[in-house]
């Protein structure tokens, strides 16, 4: 009985009745993984696994309900499979800007017929499909950029169920209320013989508001190039009909081991810090997720503030690269089948006067989206979308040309296993007004720029964030 009640410290597994049995038609605990509006419907199968809850539930039951110590560290991954979009944010090459002369004719990468390029990241929507997988830009795009999120949370919760098991086979008791945390770490690092537990301690706090049992997991873990340090606090009903908690730390990560070449900055370790808060009711579960990245040399402290939620004050005040790629995630999604609804904002580094944002919706098997510009990190309505830059770094850009009105948007149907596609308002000039009359002004990625002399004439083709259906309304969780 030991074992199922340290299962319930974490909510991580399918609700335990009586003594092993296992039902799944109550809510499982292992919605916990990160869960994109549209996880299961829309994810190709080269998805990094531990993304998709099916994953999830089997690989943290398999955890919790193994009986050998040797596999409760089992396939614990080191790096996520990030890979760049070649629909979002392609490398532009032209001639002629209309709004100003080219400063980086030559650089790397940009065409040799080309005056000057638009680096890769500085545009939106580019072409309507992601030809690596099939889908929508605009869903293909939310993926992107929640991966390294999910990944971070993701491990995490591995992490946290690989020390529980360890402490499970020891035979270690329940936590007694206001008791001196127990330390498991021996525990876990006998079982986990490719890494290094630093510290491992499970603890319960003073029940919160509605009588939820509060239960806090420290973990501080090695492996590979990366190094997890992470709290997890977690307040359920004792019948787990409804639980809440939150996830705070960092991980130190070596980029140079990612899959993904463009993610090796000149800083090769860096410090990923996050706060993820959760919230679980009925068949909902909602998130709010912080993160950015620091030097390895920034303690915690300077990221994570008294109320556990990440601070974004000492990312700002950084330089980049060594301080980039701030991300915010607010999901609200129904469970199991993890579809619903998504804000998403990303930073590129401290100095950029907005962040690009995302707001997407899906029942499954419809759905649509909007993609533009809008505030900085810490901002009160952090994840809204302003507006839309169609010439964002480019010659001559100007953030009055900030176009407040309209953005780009894209409707979706499940087909093949993915959303692909069905109405594309994405269509743009990368100049200050979004249009361009043509003559001299040719652009194009470095795949299809040729250097002609004559361009087309382009008039955007962008929409109100209503026209295609309006996002419905998340309100973040907080906790407790």
């Amino acid at each position: 009985m030991l074992r199922n009640k340290l299962a319930i410290i974490l909510s991580l597994v399918l609700i335990w009745q009586g003594c092993g049995s296992l039902t799944p038609t109550k809510p499982t605990p292992t919605n916990l993984s990160v869960m994109m509006p549209l996880i299961g419907v829309s994810a190709p199968a080269s998805t990094t696994s531990g993304t998709l809850l099916a994953d999830m539930v089997s690989d943290l039951s398999g955890r919790l309900t193994t009986t050998s110590a040797t596999n409760c560290f089992n396939n614990i991954s080191v790096t996520p499979k990030v890979n760049s979009l070649s629909c979002f944010g392609p490398t532009i090459g032209y001639n002629s800007h209309p709004n100003g002369t080219a400063t980086n004719a030559g650089a790397t990468g940009c065409p040799s017929a080309a005056a000057g390029c638009m680096n890769q990241w500085d545009l939106n929507v580019w072409t309507a499909t992601e030809p690596s997988t099939s889908e929508a830009c605009a869903v293909a795009e939310q993926n992107w950029l929640i991966n390294d999120l999910a990944y971070l949370v993701n491990n995490s919760l591995k992490l946290t169920a690989s020390n529980i098991c360890a402490a499970q086979i020891n035979g270690i008791a329940l936590p007694t209320l206001n008791a001196t945390a127990t330390d498991i770490s021996k525990y876990a690092q006998d079982a986990f013989l490719s890494g290094t537990i630093t510290t491992a301690t499970i603890a319960r706090t003073a029940d919160i508001t509605g009588g939820k049992n509060t239960y806090v997991v420290k973990s501080n873990v090695s492996y590979g190039p990366i190094r997890y340090n992470i709290t997890m606090i977690h307040s359920t009903l004792p019948d787990q009909s409804a639980y809440e908690g939150m996830i705070f730390g960092y991980a130190d990560l070596n980029y140079s081991a990612f899959a993904d070449a463009s993610l090796v900055f000149p800083t090769s370790s860096d410090r990923r810090g996050f706060s993820a808060i959760y919230n679980f009711s009925g068949t909902t579960l909602t998130w709010a997720i912080n993160g950015a990245t620091v030097p390895t040399t920034v303690a915690q402290s300077n990221f994570i503030d008294s109320n556990n939620n990440y601070s974004y004050t000492t990312y700002l005040a950084g330089a980049y690269p060594d301080y980039r790629d701030a991300k915010y995630l607010v999901s609200s999604v129904t469970t199991p089948t993890g579809v619903g609804t998504a804000y998403m904002a990303w930073q590129n580094k401290p100095s950029d006067a907005y962040s690009r944002s995302i707001r997407l919706t899906s029942n499954g098997a419809t759905g649509y989206s909007y993609i533009g510009f809008g505030p900085v990190p810490a901002a009160t309505n952090y994840g809204t979308i302003g507006g839309t830059f169609c010439n964002w770094a480019g010659p001559g850009a100007s953030l009055g040309s900030y176009n407040s009105t309209n953005v780009q948007s894209q409707t979706f149907s499940l087909s093949g296993g993915v959303m692909q596609a069905v109405t594309n308002n994405i269509t743009f000039a990368p100049t200050n007004s979004c249009n361009t009359a043509g003559g001299s002004f040719k652009y194009g990625t470095i795949s299809t720029f040729t250097g002609a002399t004559v361009g087309p004439t382009v008039n955007n083709n962008f929409v109100n964030q209503t026209a295609n259906g309006t996002i419905p309304t998340i309100t973040a969780p907080v906790y407790p």
